[in-house]
């Protein structure tokens, strides 16, 4: 097999100048060598390239002008591939404004007149008006990377995929590759025979090194294929390795960029000793994305886990110094803490032989998240990792627990030696942790994640999607999101959704594994728009899940003062006594669980945001608004004392008759699109109607007294002959109060049944059975009866007996 068949033609231009007429510029001994080397390599079958020389006399600048004409005439065609190699001296000078400029020194060249040499912009000039499809520069010369100065519009290439698929090869092969090897840095000088008088070549160690690649040492990937990428991961190792080997104190770093022409393509050769074997990528499907939107990533995902090597390095260096045995990692929201342990320092401690106990988060209950640790044999190299401590100050019911929490993590298992601790905070409530008996040790444990460089979010943006076979269309979108990202600090989960956005949108559109800018503007809305637009999405096109949603999200808030963070909910919290409402709810939950919005956290039915990006979404942030931080905050104290009503029998100590906001909460239980669920509507129902009960007795005392008050009075008027007329008033008021009294204790008895408050209920039901014998054949006490079913209600509670 030979590439040349997906090209119209294979050209090789060589230009190799080994005497200078100027006795100050010093004759160099290999460049022929190395010319005729990498032409006899590329017009081998496998490569089938046509070769083209210039040397000797005709290497003047008259001549290689006329050579590079010669060569634009016959390469220009848009399927053609080409390689252009020079050899020979280079040099730098620095121009009057300061700025640099390379060039390359033709034969007849003078040591002091850059006059009489070509520029790097003349070069390059030369070359923008090929058409190829294909094109790779290699200059074997002192300064040779001094050509990227020409080059304004250049990019550096990352490191390739870690596994070269079919559709890599056919999107390197179709699309434009323009790429540029030098053999040395912009100010580093290049070897000509590099031993000095160990003549054990004829080639110089970069052209050496290159031969070889070629040859099939630089198919790193042992596929049958050699990359661009590929070859200078091979030539900076052999090169920067001779001199260290052999203690030449020479530095001489090749180097790879690419030009303004470039798009997607890369510049490939077979290896002449394998056959071509590549394996189709993943199939394109949601299960697949390789981007975790705001999902954190784990150890399952540290081979697409990049971007962060510094600061993972950086922790692994500091628990190797072991100074103390705890680390604090901290940052702000967003920027990556838990992935950073999960996805990057855990696999490589695991790999140094560390145990990892189980991961815990404080969360409600921190001092039963301590009795998930048991450690083991005490010479075991133990780590304890405890995951957004922050939840000590947001989610912790009893604050006396945190403090307890830090405590015991100190005194049962930080004394042991072989113990160490790595924790994650949110920076924003440092200040708040009660740090008890960690206090001393705190400020010298805290390493605070920076930033991530321009570099580094490149790798994050470009790597996974590379990994995959997926490309950036057009390729400057990568510059576009790390521009966009950089105006928002603590923006990655957004970075991360949109590109996870991004790849489903290609997916959904058939864009044929390109990342696109068209979705990445029109669809998204950029960074910014990133998250905002995917859970608008969920609202529906008429706002039509919008009741579903608040009722979902904004149990998930937690409020302190100004910062909001994600807390759990279980799904007795999502059951309202609207069943219209339930539907809607339990189908948002799959769709927000589907969108990785939220997560399971066990399989009884828990869920939590997947990141605190979420509850500082607009809309939330609108709905509490709406709502109003005090009712947002009586519906913390709300939920909170339920806990402990039910975690105590359903005492009737721990029930709201006392609190002063009963009544605002009563208002609420029929009020259309209550946020009251139907836990918290029969725990107001039941304290309202101990309230009222209280109440109820304080009047019948007060009642009492009138009664008596009016016995009196009727007796006194029987005394003056006026007691029959008024006698029969009092009666009657009288039954009218009762039958009232019969009917409200019903509703209340019906009410405590319901909430499975059976002596609250009975209490009632006797109450209404006294009044039902006094008026045993009332016309108006008969009908309340069979309304409520009075005579089931006495058989089922044996209020007869």
């Amino acid at each position: 097999m030979s590439l040349s068949q997906y090209f119209s033609a294979s050209y090789f231009y060589g230009i190799a100048i080994n005497e200078y007429d100027e006795a100050m510029i010093a004759d160099l001994r290999t460049p022929l060598y190395d010319v005729r080397s990498i032409s006899r390599q590329l017009e081998r079958p496998h490569n089938g390239f046509q070769s083209n020389i210039l040397e000797g006399n005709d290497t003047t600048a008259t001549g290689i002008r006329n050579f590079l004409e010669g060569m634009v005439n016959t390469v220009n065609q848009k399927n053609n591939r080409l390689v252009f190699y020079f050899a020979g001296h280079g040099k730098t000078l620095e121009n009057a404004d300061g700025s640099a400029m390379g060039y390359i020194i033709p034969k007849e060249g003078r040591a002091d007149d850059a006059s009489t040499w070509i520029s790097m912009d003349q070069l390059l000039e030369t070359f923008y008006k090929i058409e190829c499809r294909h094109v790779l520069i290699i200059l074997d010369c002192c300064f040779a990377g001094s050509l990227e100065w020409a080059a304004f519009n250049t990019r550096h290439l990352n490191t390739g995929p870690k596994e070269i698929y079919r559709q890599h090869f056919q999107l390197y092969i179709q699309d434009k590759a323009w790429q540029v090897i030098t053999s040395a840095a912009f100010d580093q000088t290049a070897l000509d025979y590099g031993w000095r008088n160990r003549q054990e070549t004829n080639n110089s160690p970069f052209a050496s090194a290159l031969v070889s690649a070629l040859e099939g040492a630089a198919d790193l990937l042992h596929n049958g294929l050699i990359t661009a990428s590929g070859l200078i991961v091979y030539l900076r190792d052999v090169v920067e390795s001779l001199a260290l080997d052999r203690n030449i104190k020479h530095r001489q770093t090749p180097r790879l960029f690419t030009l303004k022409n470039h798009d997607k393509g890369e510049f490939l050769f077979l290896n002449p000793n394998s056959k071509l074997s590549l394996r189709d990528a993943k199939e394109a499907t949601r299960e697949n994305n390789p981007f975790k939107g705001l999902e954190a990533y784990g150890e399952k995902d540290k081979d697409k886990f990049y971007g962060r090597e510094k600061v993972i390095s950086a922790i692994l260096n500091i628990i190797k110094e072991r100074q103390s045995n705890i680390l604090i990692v901290t940052g702000v929201s967003g920027s990556g803490k838990t992935s950073v342990i999960k996805a990057g320092v855990k696999p490589a401690l695991e790999k140094e032989g560390w145990t990892f106990l189980e991961t815990i988060r404080p969360g409600e209950y921190p001092l039963e998240m301590l009795k998930k640790l048991l450690l083991p044999d005490s010479t075991i190299k133990t780590v304890i990792y405890v995951d957004q401590l922050e939840e000590l100050v947001t989610q912790a019911r009893n604050k006396e627990d945190a403090e307890t929490f830090l405590n015991q993590l100190y005194e049962q298992y930080l004394q042991h030696e072989n113990v160490f601790l790595i924790a994650t905070l949110r920076s924003d409530f440092q200040h708040l942790i009660n740090k008890g008996r960690l206090g001393k040790l705190w400020k010298d444990s805290l390493y605070n994640i920076p930033w991530m460089s321009r570099e580094e979010l490149k790798d994050t943006i470009m790597r996974p999607a590379i990994d995959m076979a997926f490309f950036y269309e057009p390729p400057q979108l990568v510059d576009t999101i790390i521009d966009d990202v950089l105006q928002y600090p603590g923006s990655l989960p957004m970075l991360s959704v949109l590109l996870s956005e991004l790849y489903i949108k290609s997916m959904e559109n058939n864009r044929g594994r390109l990342l696109e800018a068209e979705d990445y503007y029109n669809t998204i809305g950029g960074v910014s728009g990133a998250l905002h637009s995917k859970l608008k999405a969920l609202l529906g096109e008429h706002n039509e899940n919008e009741q579903a949603l608040k009722h979902i999200l904004l149990r998930m808030v937690n409020i302190e003062g100004d910062i909001y963070s994600k807390k759990s909910v279980t799904a007795a919290d999502l059951v309202f006594t609207d069943e219209t409402l339930n539907s809607a709810i339990k189908e948002q939950i799959d769709v927000l669980r589907e969108e990785r919005i939220i997560y399971s956290l066990n399989d009884n039915g828990a869920w939590e945001p997947v990141h605190d990006a979420v509850v500082r979404w607009r809309y939330i942030k609108q709905w509490i608004e709406e709502t109003g931080i005090a009712r947002m905050a009586m519906q913390k104290e709300l939920e909170d004392d339920i806990r402990v009503y039910l975690a105590n029998g359903k005492s009737k100590n721990y029930l709201w008759d006392r609190n002063e906001q009963l009544g605002a909460m009563v208002k609420e239980l029929d009020k259309e699109n209550s946020l009251l669920n139907k836990k918290e509507k029969e725990y107001v129902r039941i304290s309202e109607g101990i309230r009222t009960r209280k109440k109820r007795i304080a009047w019948m005392a007060a009642l009492g007294a009138i009664a008596a008050l009016v016995v009196v009075v009727i007796w006194i008027s029987i005394l003056n002959g006026r007691a029959n007329d008024q006698r029969d008033r009092a009666e009657q008021s009288l039954k009218q109060y009762q039958i009232a009294r019969f009917r409200e204790n019903i509703q209340n008895g019906k009410i405590y049944q319901e909430a499975d408050e059976t002596d609250l209920a009975t209490i009632e039901f006797k109450s209404a059975y006294e009044i039902y014998k006094l008026y045993p054949n009332d016309t108006a006490l008969l009908a309340e009866s069979r309304q409520s079913d009075f005579t089931g209600i006495i058989k089922t509670f044996n209020l007869d007996k």
